[in-house]
């Protein structure tokens, strides 16, 4: 089964539109017979966004793809993810809904 990191804007924004907007793609990606990898749930409350980073960072280098969320290019992070993922080779899928890139 091919793994599937998401990344998109956290930083913020209201968790509750953070986690919805990331389990709903989560969901897309289990429907399409892929492993998603929530980087929300990859960090721990109080870390810094250094040490979240670094983690996040660590998990994509070892997915098959990256799926990247409407709003990705207004976050730094979701931006750095990209770069990587380019760097390494790894696809990049854009998540289709009705918001705007």
């Amino acid at each position: 089964m091919e793994v599937v990191y998401i990344s998109g804007k956290v930083t913020g924004r209201p968790w509750n539109e953070v986690e919805e907007q990331f389990l709903k793609a989560s969901s897309v990606v289990r429907h399409h017979g892929c492993v998603p990898v929530v980087p929300i749930f990859l960090c721990k409350w109080g870390w810094s966004w250094f040490d979240c980073m670094r983690v996040c960072i660590g998990e994509l280098v070892n997915c098959d793809k990256i799926l990247m969320l409407p709003g990705w290019k207004k976050s730094r992070g979701a931006r750095i993810e990209w770069l990587v993922a380019l760097a390494c080779g790894i696809p990049v899928l854009k998540y289709k809904s009705h918001e705007s890139d």
